[in-house]
């Protein structure tokens, strides 16, 4: 009989984790930037917005496996069974991902701030009707505050870029840019001018 090494083989196992949660949480795009909070127990969670507004959802199973033959336990090479665990990460990442543009979806729609495109490739014009929804915040440069994160489908990504170009170079469209951003700033000084200070 073959000798087993449990702490081995939990350490192994631990490191195999991490790795693969640090590669799904670099896959990750929007969803990355949430905070994670582990709950051992229970069926559900309550998020409370920053209006004090409460909402009570059970808990969704996200997962992903990989299954190894005994043959492929043999014959790869340790490099090449990692990467299949680490694919397994992407993969989590991808469902994560997923659900978290469902729920910004929804707390949009809900909140009256989301904005429809009706299925047209991403503009100029649309991302200004996006910005006009949602509040800004800014530093005291005038600048969006650091932290500031505006969030596409990854399927309207690619076309961000030159859109900001069009942003950037077209008078019309500059001119209703900087309005919009001047609109926002002196809504943002507005706010932080009646801003109620805690001791």
């Amino acid at each position: 009989m073959l000798p087993d090494f449990p702490g081995l083989k939990r350490d192994l196992h631990e490191v195999v984790r991490q790795l693969v949660r640090e590669r799904a949480r670099a896959a990750a795009g929007v969803a990355s930037l949430f905070r994670e909070v582990h709950q051992h127990e229970g069926e559900g969670y309550t998020l409370e917005t920053e209006d004090g507004q409460e909402e009570t959802r059970p808990y969704e199973e996200l997962g992903s496996s990989v299954t190894l033959t005994h043959d492929e336990i043999r014959t790869l090479s340790l490099q090449a069974i990692l990467e299949r665990l680490l694919t397994m990460g992407e993969e989590l990442a991808h469902d994560t991902e997923e659900l978290a543009h469902a729920r910004i979806g929804e707390w949009t729609e809900a909140a009256g701030t989301a904005v429809s495109n009706e299925g047209r490739p991403l503009s100029a014009e649309a991302l200004l009707a996006m910005l006009e929804e949602v509040q800004i915040e800014f530093d005291e440069t005038g600048d969006f505050s650091e932290g500031t994160v505006f969030v596409l489908p990854p399927d309207l990504m690619s076309a961000l870029p030159a859109e900001l170009e069009r942003m950037d170079t077209e008078p019309d469209l500059k001119a209703q840019w900087l309005d919009l951003k001047r609109r926002k700033y002196e809504e943002w000084r507005d706010r932080e001018s009646h801003r109620s200070l805690v001791d």
